[in-house]
């Protein structure tokens, strides 16, 4: 079973990047880095709503986040 869900990963994995070099095609570098950006926060954003998790609060820590960003 392990092999089964590593060789399932790793199909997943090798998909993107194909996935990738066809959209890489049709779009631009931002709007495709944009696109990329917004698929996952809208993952991460999914999860921690289904996990009920709270953002943080506080100014210091998402300012922190925008410089290291």
């Amino acid at each position: 079973m392990p092999y089964l869900l590593l060789a399932f990963l790793s199909l997943l994995w090798g998909s993107s990047f194909l996935l990738i070099a066809v959209a890489a095609r049709g779009f631009d570098p931002l709007s495709f880095a944009f696109v990329r950006v917004a698929i996952g926060a809208l993952a991460l954003w999914t999860i921690a709503l289904a996990l009920e998790r709270r953002w943080p609060r506080g100014g210091k820590l998402w300012l922190r986040l925008a410089v290291m960003a």
